[in-house]
């Protein structure tokens, strides 16, 4: 999925019509901006179901894609030492200063 797909919920379009001329244009923008609540409310309600469908998809695929990279770097870790108070260690001073 791409990041304009997930902001957009649709692919960019990369598909020009020249052949239309400014007469035609300006109807179509004023057709698309004409007063129609039902439609407009309806076409709403839709792209919010999109957009939390796409936002569920995203999360998913994170948390997928992070327990990948967990199980990968997991590999090569050791477990941590179980040490408790009274325990006798050794301490590396060399980059400590005094």
């Amino acid at each position: 999925m791409s990041p304009f797909f997930a902001n957009y919920g649709q692919d960019p379009l990369w598909q020009f019509d020249l052949t239309t001329t400014s007469k035609q244009s300006s109807k179509r923008t004023n057709d698309r901006f004409a007063p129609n609540t039902v439609s407009e409310e309806r076409a709403a309600k839709q792209l919010v179901e999109k957009f939390k469908e796409i936002t569920e998809y995203l999360q998913a695929e994170l948390s997928r894609t992070q327990m990948v990279h967990q199980e990968q770097a997991d590999k090569k870790r050791k477990p941590a030492l179980a040490l408790r108070i009274g325990d006798q260690v050794w301490f590396n001073t060399r980059n400590l200063s005094t």
